[in-house]
């Protein structure tokens, strides 16, 4: 984190808020517009205890069949 000095004492910058649960759903990871780089701001500003990931996190259908490892 980083640290920015008011009047002789350092202070974080920015403080995350806490949270006593933080739910996420249907993000949909790996499609055009899934909106990573908001997800990332926000998860960079709060600290929760707990996270529940619910629904459609990584959309696997996205993926090229490439992606996929052989199966023997």
């Amino acid at each position: 984190m980083a640290l920015k000095k008011i009047r002789g004492r350092k202070k974080p910058r920015h403080m995350k808020r806490p949270l006593d649960v933080l739910v996420l759903s249907d993000l949909h990871l790996g499609t055009y517009g899934c909106r990573a780089e908001e997800l990332l701001d926000y998860l960079r500003s709060v600290k929760p205890r707990m996270v529940i990931l619910n629904g459609d996190i990584i959309d696997i259908w996205q993926f090229k069949k490439s992606w996929f490892p052989e199966t023997t």
